[in-house]
């Protein structure tokens, strides 16, 4: 995902970065996903000028899903938002933050963190909007509205019936 890469000076800085998160996108394809017990995959997406370029990863497991929006418009690629759904834990500079949470960008994090590589800050759910829960497609949806993504004509996410959320 690129997100392995050391990172020696951030190539976006906070308000760019907002703006990006802020910023209506689109899928530059209609998607139709089936979740199974062990889905991952990709979804590219753009601005409405088609100037930025975004990429959405999605990795669906029970007890283990991951949803991040990077931008894909510099090297290495940025995450803007990511939510986990699991048990886990991520270390903000100030703190763990357990359990289902979402990441976003935040330069002053890079910068107190210091690790060249952490260029997010974890928060728990719910947050902004984002409910707490363990539903994949009640959190992708929230995830959609929370980064502005638009443009689908179905929604491109269904669980196998034999599947709960």
């Amino acid at each position: 995902m690129g997100d392995n890469m050391r990172i020696k000076q951030l190539s976006l800085n906070q308000e760019q970065a907002d703006r990006l998160i802020e910023m209506v996108k689109l899928l530059l394809d209609n998607y139709d996903i089936n979740l199974k017990k062990q889905t991952q995959g990709s979804m590219e997406l753009t601005d409405n000028l088609e100037i930025h370029h975004f990429k959405l990863w999605y990795k669906y497991a029970l007890g283990n899903c991951h949803i991040t929006l990077s931008y894909i418009d510099c090297v290495p690629i940025l995450t803007l938002v990511r939510i986990n759904l699991d048990s886990r834990f991520h270390n903000n500079s100030d703190g763990r933050v357990w359990g289902n949470r979402i990441e976003i960008f935040n330069e002053q994090e890079f910068y107190d963190k210091a690790d060249s590589f952490t260029h997010y800050k974890a928060y728990k759910l719910p947050y902004k909007g984002i409910r707490d829960t363990n539903k994949f497609v009640t959190i992708i949806k929230d995830f959609f509205r929370f980064t502005h993504i638009e443009g689908y004509t179905t929604f491109p996410f269904y669980l196998q019936e034999e599947l709960s959320e």
